[in-house]
């Protein structure tokens, strides 16, 4: 009978202490959400102008034949300027060697936002962003989704970061919105010279642990860790234009994905304007096709600049363009009074330039594609193709470069593709 009385007593001490446990498991949430109610409040019109972040990035590409592994680290200095719209970023990118210094330049022009871009061996380059002033929130809580996240942890007056007295909460994000958290660290140096509003986040999954002003609850410190990444990775992949890792990838698996920002201010600041000589200058890349006109006389045609690629020089009657990594150009053009005997001229004084170079391979005659006449001449480094044709009182000619390749048939017919003139012109 004792037995059973002390059994009985152990199993409502036990059922007891459970109960106290779970009370302080709900208070404890509670007032995790009493604080995200607070932290959302407090982003309202509030913008982060100035962080810092350090982002760490270990992969495992996994390949058809082989697996390659890839570490990068980068560190990024973020200012925005609230009423403008402008930003300054500096990346700093670590990849086992020197490190490498990439700026960017964010600012609205007629209700379009580019970025410019300088890495430390090119000129500057342009994009669109292709993201409006209103999706911007800059302040790590506004698009976070926090009502519907998963309270993994919440420490009261947890430490404290310059004086100040900090919350910690730790969540896992349910339909947060991320591109900014991201892109912002530094990941912006992977996707140089295209814009990143377009890629697919919906595989990443983000735990955060937010340090928060105890006074103002506000995001003072955060540390993010991510997994999935596997669209941005293949994006990234087709973008580096790596044609064996490209035509190889499976799958890639995340060792480590962090960031760390830190030394956060919400105080208004100016950023500059960028210098007009550098606007001026700037190579424009483009985010998306764009048609041009080229004409001569009644002889008109549309050329298709491709996006990712780069307008080189532009004229009434031609018009040269490049792929954004320079390993490719093309020149499109339509000549009035000329014939094929012209075209077959000027590839002989380009095959005589590149004999005198000494980068001369060989020389012949293409097949006929479409109802262009083809030539090749093979380089040491690459191939010079043209195509060219006859129109009514006209000459269509197209030279183009690539490193790329050394076979005609890989080379023309893409290209042939951006330049359309009208049935009735032949």
């Amino acid at each position: 009978m004792r037995m059973k009385k002390r059994v009985t007593i152990g199993l409502l001490l036990v059922t007891l202490v459970l109960a106290l446990a779970g009370c302080g498991t709900n208070k404890k949430e509670e007032k995790a959400k009493e604080l995200i109610a607070k932290m959302i409040e407090a982003a309202d019109g509030a913008v982060v102008s100035k962080s810092d972040c350090t982002s760490e990035l270990d992969v495992n590409f996994v390949l058809s034949t082989f697996e390659k592994d890839w570490s990068v680290e980068f560190k990024t200095h973020n200012e925005y300027d609230k009423e403008s719209g402008r930003v300054n970023s500096e990346v700093v990118y670590y990849d086992n060697e020197e490190p490498y210094t990439t700026q960017f330049h964010m600012t609205e022009e007629q209700g379009i936002f580019y970025i410019y871009g300088k890495r430390e061996d090119t000129s500057w380059i342009k994009y669109e962003a292709c993201f409006a002033k209103e999706d911007m929130s800059r302040n790590f809580v506004s698009d976070m989704n926090l009502e519907n996240a998963e309270i993994v942890n919440f420490k009261e007056n947890a430490d404290e970061i310059d004086g100040k007295k900090v919350h910690k909460l730790s969540v896992k994000l349910k339909d947060a919105s991320i591109r900014e958290l991201l892109f912002e660290s530094g990941f912006k140096r992977l996707f140089w010279g295209s814009e990143y509003n377009s890629i697919d986040l919906s595989d990443v999954t983000v735990q955060i642990d937010y340090y928060v002003d105890a006074d103002t609850n506000q995001v003072i410190k955060l540390e993010a860790r991510l997994d999935g990444l596997q669209n941005l990775l293949r994006e990234y992949i087709l973008l580096s234009r790596n044609i064996s890792l490209e035509e190889e990838y499976r799958e890639v698996n995340i060792n480590n994905c962090k960031l760390v920002y830190d030394n956060i201010s919400y105080e208004d600041i100016k950023v500059p304007m960028l210098n007009f000589e550098i606007k001026k200058d700037s190579l424009l890349i483009h985010q998306k096709d764009t048609v041009y006109t080229i004409k001569e006389m009644d002889a008109v045609g549309e050329v298709t600049c491709p996006k990712g690629w780069i307008i080189v020089s532009e004229g009434d009657n031609e018009m040269t363009m490049c792929r954004f990594d320079g390993l490719i150009n093309a020149t499109y053009g339509v000549y009035m009074p000329k014939t094929i005997e012209d075209c077959e001229d000027w590839i002989a004084r380009d095959i005589a330039s590149i004999k005198e170079a000494g980068n001369y391979v060989s020389d012949k005659k293409g097949p006929k594609i479409g109802e262009y006449e083809t030539y090749e001449i093979l380089m040491r480094d690459g191939i010079v193709v043209y195509a060219y044709v006859p129109l009514k009182r006209a000459v269509v000619f197209v030279a183009v470069t690539d490193f790329t390749s050394s076979r005609l048939d890989k080379t023309l017919p893409e290209i042939l593709e951006y330049v359309k003139f009208a049935a009735t012109e032949w």
